[in-house]
């Protein structure tokens, strides 16, 4: 089973609770924001991820500062996502290292998660690296830019030689029919906003023959404002049909 994280904006945080969502992903930047930090700290979760942002800011919330947010974090388990450079899967075993040197590798409440970049090779030779460094029992991630370079990341994980005994999350989703190669390789999670973005875009996921959602190629569509915190009926209903069913396909590879 492989779970969906829906990532979601304020105006909609209450439909995780609609749709009984227990694994979830946070994005630290948007804790600034009362509503938000709230509605995490506020509740049990399963399996938690704080992602370090990079992909939404090019300045990366502090390790530090991400422990903080997974002390006031109520989980089974909480994942921090390290230090990484989205451009090499080399330097971000490195950086990755250091981090454990400063902080270790997990603390009361919290584990650190390091993600794999970018192309076959190099990110067999990062998980070496951290092999050699006794890190390879991480929870580990597989970045969507490698995908967006054209890999299937379920053989990149073979490919590699993940052990999949650890967590192992898939970084974002393009393409819904991705989950059945990503579940089947033993992933435990994915994350996308892509639930709430096809709702405000007025994209009907799958049932029109939508199963992508590549907003780098269509450029009129735009990802959902996750600091929106007011969202007309017709947007939530749509979300949370969309929500439900991703979850059924990431879980048992149908919809509803």
């Amino acid at each position: 089973m492989m779970n969906y994280m829906p990532i979601m904006p304020i105006g909609m945080l209450d439909l995780l609770d609609e749709t009984h969502t227990k694994d979830v992903f946070i994005l630290p930047q948007f804790f600034k924001y009362d509503k938000y930090r709230e509605f995490y700290t506020s509740r049990k979760w399963n399996n938690v991820i704080i992602d370090n942002a990079l992909y939404e800011n090019d300045a990366s919330i502090p390790f530090d500062q991400m422990i903080e947010f997974a002390d006031d974090i109520n989980a089974n388990r909480t994942f921090i996502v390290g230090s990484e450079n989205l451009d090499s899967g080399v330097m971000t075993a490195a950086m990755t290292m250091s981090d454990v040197d400063l902080y270790g590798d997990r603390g009361n409440n919290w584990e650190m998660m390091t993600i794999l970049h970018k192309h076959p090779n190099e990110m067999k030779e990062q998980y070496e690296i951290l092999k050699r460094g006794d890190l390879s029992h991480l929870p580990l991630g597989v970045s969507i830019f490698s995908f967006r370079c054209g890999y299937d990341r379920a053989a990149l994980a073979k490919y590699v030689g993940i052990e999949m005994t650890n967590y192992v999350h898939a970084f974002g989703l393009d393409n819904i029919l991705e989950m059945l190669n990503l579940r089947d390789a033993g992933f435990n999670s994915v994350d996308s906003s892509i639930a709430a973005t096809a709702s405000v875009n007025d994209i009907q996921l799958w049932t029109d023959n939508r199963w992508e959602i590549d907003r780098r190629i269509d450029k009129s569509v735009k990802r959902v404002d996750l600091a929106c915190d007011q969202f007309e009926s017709n947007y939530r209903n749509r979300t949370f049909n969309n929500i439900r069913g991703l979850q059924s396909f990431a879980n048992n590879g149908t919809i509803y």
